[in-house]
């Protein structure tokens, strides 16, 4: 009976485990080996240092390098003779192998989502988040246009002559019209942190409904596998399983590193305080020339900080390569991410942020950097200046 079987206390090595120190071995102690590196063949044994692959790819891999233990002649090295050993443990143990091995797999599978919320809850989340990006896009169409609008009003107000009747003077009308403007202005920068934060939560439970789904996948598999072990053949049960991809890999490593429901919009992460006030738009102008003049004396490169994948994120090159273009800069432009700050060694080359994403200062070292530029305004709000 299949109680009788899954309860065997009978214990094996796993193939997989033999198979990853071969694979650390590949790139540490013998890296160099020429016979070690023909045995392998090319292959690419780093899944088994993960917890998302099958044990019976893990036999077949197995398998196939003890056909190619020729490659050392008479003197095999150690994880070689490990694997040789406990290969030929795994095929006299016949359905007891299997029944350890696949119920080790259920258990490091099912680690790799626990505490990860099912499917309809994760498509459910999902859907409220990106039904409150589309309401903050809006929101920030509408504050944009408006702060337009009112810059637009203020300058003209200050290029007018008082005249008779008026009950204030051009300079305080311009001052009150600044200040909705620059009232605007913090609604708008506002909106962009809410909207960077509601896309990282949305890459977030995307990332968690790939790998629920592939997980899922292998585990019911599994089950189906365990149960008819006896009955026949097992080769074909787990061997269509497809490949993890790279995200869903890096998505298991970093799952135990995360909290265990998906992550809500985190209002108390650290952040950078931001001085009180607002630049106003000549400031303004005048950080973005003087950073301009930095880049064409170092190589003539910007660096601009822009938000992940996501609707900000064209938008925000869309717009910073206008004010660029409109203030004669004609060098390189590159746009970086929060993770290309943390992993780059360039340092020199100046980098324009908005006010907007420097709140995010858990996310990279801004000491690290020589000429940084904080701006205030919105690049939109800029290019309509100009």
């Amino acid at each position: 009976m299949l109680e009788t079987r899954v309860e065997n206390n009978r214990r094996f090595s796993l193939l997989s485990s033999d198979l990853a120190e071969i694979s650390r071995a590949l790139t540490s102690r013998f890296e160099n080996d020429r016979n070690f590196k023909i045995w392998i063949g090319g292959m690419d044994l780093s899944v088994f240092e993960t917890d998302i692959f099958d044990e019976k790819f893990a036999f077949e891999v197995a398998e196939y390098l003890m056909k190619r233990l020729h490659a050392f002649g008479h003197s095999m090295p150690i994880p070689a003779l490990k694997l040789e050993a406990h290969y030929k443990e795994a095929q006299a143990g016949g359905d007891d192998y299997w029944i350890f091995a696949l119920k080790a797999q259920q258990d490091r599978l099912s680690g790799t989502v626990r505490g990860v919320p099912p499917i309809d809850d994760l498509e459910r989340q999902l859907r409220n988040v990106q039904r409150g990006l589309e309401r903050a896009s809006d929101t920030l169409t509408v504050e944009s246009d408006l702060g337009n609008q009112l810059r637009i009003l203020a300058m003209r107000i200050n290029t007018k002559i008082q005249k008779p009747g008026w009950l204030q003077s051009p300079d305080s009308a311009h001052d009150v019209v600044g200040g909705f403007a620059e009232e605007i202005n913090r609604k708008i920068t506002a909106v962009y942190n809410k909207i960077l934060d509601m896309e990282e939560v949305e890459a977030d439970l995307k990332g968690k409904i790939e790998l629920r789904k592939f997980v899922d996948e292998i585990i019911e598999a599994t089950r189906a596998t365990l149960l008819n072990i006896g009955k026949k053949d097992i080769a074909p049960k787990i061997h269509a399983l497809r490949k993890p991809t790279p995200e869903i890999v890096e998505r298991a490593a970093t799952k135990k590193r995360e909290t265990s429901a998906p992550l809500p919009i985190d209002k108390d992460k650290p952040k950078t305080e931001a001085k009180d006030g607002f630049d106003n738009l000549e400031i303004t102008k005048a950080k973005l020339s003087q950073l301009i003049e930095a880049a064409r004396a170092s190589g003539n490169k910007l660096k601009i900080l822009v938000p992940p994948e996501g609707r900000l994120r064209v938008r925000f090159e869309q717009q910073w390569n206008g004010v660029l273009s409109k203030m004669g800069f004609d060098g390189s432009v590159e746009f970086v991410v929060y993770e290309d700050l943390k992993r780059t060694t360039d340092t020199k080359t100046p980098l324009i942020v908005f006010k907007g994403m420097n709140t995010h200062g858990n996310l990279w070292n801004r000491a690290r950097f020589e000429s940084v530029s904080v701006i205030d305004m919105t690049p939109l709000l800029i290019i309509n200046s100009l």
